[in-house]
């Protein structure tokens, strides 16, 4: 339970106490409907695990995301809503509309800017052939990202490609160690003149939040059931 929904709950049993011993005593407040009350709003606010939800989901229930904040977002999962807190946001790329898968993952190629190390390639020679070499370059970062990173993130930002392998060399490209690597493999290939510098390990890598094509990576996520519970 996290520091907020604690101080909810005290909140709550302040708020029962106020009511059950100085507003009912003073015939203000029936004690059924006071009673009632309390035990109906405790039993609607509800913690529950990112993988209970995920499982939930993945038992073929459709969710809907009805609502983007920077902090959080709520989705409605068969008609019960859910508030799901991010920390240490780090990309963030979703929008309302239904859904029918929810993952958190440790592992996936658009966590590989954020959990491998960055690196570095520079060229002091061109490639005979420079549209064959790119068309291998792109087929390299499908390898590594499928179909969820374009290359022209990571090329050179100072020029196009074709334009900069027919200068004299330069920054190729900079990216995350897996896609530099297989893009020094193919530009040796192409006999390029190449060399790479390397940046620092990862210490405090964070998790993605899949909803269908849609995504949050940051450090940490929290859900629960939201007070409103039920919605018509």
């Amino acid at each position: 339970m996290t520091d907020q929904q604690k101080a909810g709950e005290m909140f709550a049993y302040f708020v029962a106490f106020v009511i059950m011993y100085i507003l009912v005593p003073m015939g203000i407040v029936p004690i059924v409907r006071v009673v009632r009350n309390h035990f109906q709003q405790k039993k609607k606010v509800t913690t529950l695990t990112l993988t209970e939800l995920q499982n939930h989901v993945s038992n073929g229930a459709v969710g809907h995301l009805t609502r983007v904040q920077t902090t959080f977002v709520e989705i409605i999962v068969e008609k019960i809503a859910y508030r799901i807190d991010f920390r240490g946001k780090r990309e963030f790329a979703v929008k309302a509309g239904a859904f029918s898968s929810l993952e958190i993952l440790a592992h996936h190629p658009l966590l590989l800017d954020y959990t491998e190390p960055k690196a570095t390639l520079y060229f002091s020679a061109a490639p005979v052939d420079a549209e064959a070499f790119l068309t291998d370059l792109q087929a390299a970062n499908g390898a590594v990202f499928g179909n969820w990173r374009d290359l022209k993130r990571y090329l050179n930002p100072q020029m196009s490609p074709q334009t900069l392998l027919r200068t004299n060399g330069g920054m190729l490209l900079h990216g995350p160690l897996p896609l530099v690597l297989r893009a020094h493999a193919i530009a040796e290939a192409h006999r390029m003149q190449t060399s790479i510098t390397r940046g620092k390990a990862i210490t405090s890598p964070p998790q993605i939040l899949l909803l269908d094509r849609h995504y949050i990576i940051a450090e940490q996520f929290f859900s629960e059931r939201l007070m409103h519970g039920e919605t018509p």
